[in-house]
C-alpha cells in the first residue's frame, strides 16, 4: 500500500511541477518509481527501462493538460514543429538501440542521469548568479534541432523528459523568456513523451510482470501517477502565471538538487 501512496504523492508534486515549469513532472517521478518497481518485484536488470517507460507515461498525461491550459492564451508552432520533431526522433532511436536492451543499466541509468542533472544544476546557479542584463533574443532556427535532438536523448536516456535540457538550451543559448522556454518545453514533450509511451507499449520486456502491464508501462503505477497528476497540473500553470522568472529558475534549481542528491545515493549502491 506504501508505494501507491508515495506515487500519488508524485503524482501530484510531479503534476504542479510540470505545470509551475514545463518540465513535464519527470524530475519527481523517477524518485519513486524505482522504489514501487521494487516492491513488486520487477528485476534489476529492467529497472532502468521500467523507470523510463513509465515515467514517460505520467509525463504525457501531465503535459496534455499543461499544454491545454497554455494553448488558450500563447502558443509557439514553429518552435514546437521543430524542436518536436527531432526531439521524438531522437527518443526513438535510443529508446530502439540502446536504452531498452540489455546493455543499458541501473547503473547507467543513474550515472548518465546524474550528470545531467548536475550540468543543469550548475548552468542554472550560473544563470542565478550572473542576473545579467536582458539579451537580444535569437531567432536563429538553426539551433531548434539542436535542442530536440539532445531533449530527446535526456528523455529516453533518463525518463526526466527533455524539458530540463530544452529549457535552459533556450533561455542559455537563445536568450529567451524562461516563461515562453517553459511553454515551448512542454508542448515538445507532450510530443516526444506520446511517440515514447507508444513505441514502449509494443517492446517485449524479458521479465514479463505477474500484475497488469503493456510493454514496458506497468498500469497500477501509471495510473496511480496520473491521478495524482490531474489534481494538481492545472494549478501549477495558475501559480507559473504568478511567479516571476527568477523564481521559477530558483524553485527549477531546488528540484533538480533534490534529485541530485537522490541518484548520487543510488549511485554509491543505496536504494530507497
Amino acid at each position: 500500500m506504501l508505494p501507491y501512496i508515495l506515487l500519488f504523492v508524485a503524482g501530484l508534486a510531479g503534476g504542479f511541477i510540470a505545470g509551475l515549469i514545463g518540465i513535464g513532472g519527470g524530475i519527481i517521478y523517477v524518485l519513486v518509481i524505482p522504489a514501487a518497481l521494487h516492491h513488486l518485484g520487477v528485476p534489476t536488470a529492467e529497472i532502468a527501462q521500467y523507470t523510463i517507460a513509465n515515467s514517460l507515461f505520467a509525463i504525457l498525461v501531465a503535459s496534455s493538460v499543461v499544454n491545454y491550459q497554455h494553448f488558450k492564451q500563447n502558443i509557439y508552432l514553429k518552435e514546437l514543429a521543430l524542436i518536436g520533431l527531432f526531439s521524438s526522433l531522437s527518443s526513438i532511436l535510443s529508446l530502439k538501440y540502446i536504452v531498452n536492451t540489455h546493455h543499458y543499466s541501473l547503473f547507467n541509468y543513474n550515472l548518465i542521469t546524474l550528470i545531467f542533472l548536475l550540468f543543469l544544476f550548475f548552468n542554472t546557479i550560473f544563470k542565478i548568479k550572473s542576473k545579467s542584463v536582458a539579451k537580444i533574443e535569437n531567432h536563429n532556427i538553426y539551433w531548434y534541432p539542436i535542442a530536440g535532438l539532445l531533449g530527446g536523448l535526456i528523455s529516453s536516456f533518463s525518463g526526466l523528459g527533455g524539458g530540463i535540457i530544452i529549457i535552459p538550451f533556450l533561455s542559455s543559448f537563445l536568450n529567451q523568456d524562461i516563461k515562453k522556454a517553459s511553454i515551448i518545453s512542454s508542448g515538445v514533450i507532450m510530443l516526444t513523451s506520446l511517440v515514447s509511451t507508444i513505441f514502449n507499449l509494443w517492446e517485449n520486456p524479458t521479465h514479463q510482470l505477474p500484475i497488469f502491464s503493456i510493454g514496458y508501462i506497468v498500469i497500477p503505477i501509471s495510473i496511480t501517477l496520473i491521478i495524482g497528476v490531474l489534481f494538481t497540473s492545472k494549478l501549477g500553470v495558475k501559480y507559473s502565471r504568478k511567479l516571476s522568472s527568477p523564481q521559477i529558475i530558483i524553485i527549477y534549481s531546488i528540484f533538480l538538487l533534490i534529485v541530485i542528491l537522490k541518484k548520487s545515493i543510488e549511485l554509491l549502491g543505496f536504494n530507497f
